[in-house]
């Protein structure tokens, strides 16, 4: 484990092929299959329920049912013997992730400011898993943030 690879929900969406938010398909897909074999991915909670909102307002029926099961079928394989990606494993303590979130750290801005530069409260969850995250690895292991979001590309960790 080499590198440890957080997947945001602008990536999620383009794996997961939904419309209107797959215009980055081909090379999403292209890395993901690279990362499968070089490294960790992890969903972090916010992806999850953003993909899932996501979908959700999807107009068709037919095919928010056929992207509701897509998507229950690649988080169960989270869950799986040899999964393509894994949770972080973070037990949320919500007082903990709300003082994460609100707070900042001296990698990160605190909340207010990153509202302020349009940079959503799930992306700030994000961020704050994979600093909690970073703690419990050992030192040398690379993490990085996979988006297609540049605003949220500029307070990922370096």
């Amino acid at each position: 484990m080499g590198q440890v690879v957080f997947i945001d929900t602008s990536v999620m969406l383009n794996i997961l092929d939904v419309p209107t938010m797959n215009t980055d398909r081909r090379p999403v897909l292209t890395e993901f299959i690279e990362l499968q074999t070089s490294a960790t991915l992890v969903l972090p909670v916010a992806t999850l329920i953003e993909t899932g909102n996501h979908i959700a307002h999807i107009s068709d029926g037919g095919l928010r049912r056929k992207l509701a099961t897509t998507f229950e079928t690649a988080i169960r394989g989270a869950l799986s013997k040899n999964p393509p990606w894994v949770l972080t494993g973070d037990a949320w303590n919500t007082s903990q992730m709300a003082i994460a979130i609100l707070d900042g750290n001296a990698h990160r801005p605190r909340a207010q400011e990153l509202l302020t530069h349009g940079i959503g409260t799930g992306d700030v969850s994000i961020l704050a898993e994979i600093d909690s995250y970073r703690k419990r690895i050992p030192s040398g292991i690379t993490i990085r943030l996979w988006t297609l979001d540049a605003a949220l590309l500029a307070y990922a960790p370096a």
